[in-house]
């Protein structure tokens, strides 16, 4: 892999020399940047057997004039080429969560414009989110740090606890109201209770009386 490498970039060095006398064409320039800006990156995490969780980078739109590149030092050979897919896009993986990938879009032509930068891009990968799929999540889906299986940034377990009871505390707000509502309903229902139950002995005493007084 090192020897193509190597080949490559002797080639793509010799040919460049060869045309440097010529300038690039800023209308091919042109059109070979918006052409790179047309790219869609694209990440997906996977579970590799030897090391777990992993992510993938896709590329879609690539064409053949422009290539892309995962440089580290160039001049050094040191680079990884996106491998091709059979849908006509490219990719990369092993990539692990939390690391941050810098891709270069280079023209790929065979004249003056040939290697030029057109686009950098810096994907920052997620981390996953220990606490998704934890009882705490699981009782509190609406909590800030259970909405998301991947996140920015890792969350310590010190504060992920201290803002999840103070998330329980502000959610317990409710509940005085219920117990008021409870208490609202029994003492009506013992009022109501006493009414009828005075309303009955009233009906019973003036029946009773009505009888004395037509005997």
């Amino acid at each position: 892999m090192k020897y193509i490498k190597f080949i490559t970039v002797i080639l793509l060095t010799l040919f460049f020399i060869t045309v440097n006398a010529a300038e690039c064409d800023q209308k091919e320039l042109k059109q070979l940047q918006a052409d790179a800006k047309k790219l869609e990156f694209v990440y997906e995490p996977y579970e590799s057997e030897e090391d777990g969780l992993r992510f993938k980078i896709t590329i879609y739109n690539l064409n053949k004039d422009i290539v892309a590149l995962v440089e580290r030092d160039i001049y050094s050979l040191d680079f990884d080429e996106f491998k091709k897919n059979s849908d006509g896009s490219y990719y990369r993986d092993g990539y692990q969560e939390g690391e941050t990938v810098k891709i270069t879009v280079r023209s790929y032509t065979r004249d003056a414009c040939s290697f030029e930068k057109l686009l950098t891009k810096n994907i920052k990968l997620p981390y996953h989110n220990i606490y998704y799929n934890s009882e705490d999540c699981k009782e509190n889906p609406d909590f800030k740090y259970c909405q998301n299986e991947y996140v920015s940034s890792h969350v310590k377990d010190v504060a992920f606890q201290r803002e999840l009871e103070a998330y329980k505390k502000a959610n317990q707000v409710e509940e005085p109201k219920e117990e008021s509502n409870s208490l609202m309903f029994i003492i009506i229902a013992v009022v109501a209770v006493i009414v009828i139950v005075i309303v009955t002995l009233i009906i019973v005493k003036v029946i009773k009386k009505k009888k004395e007084n037509d005997i």
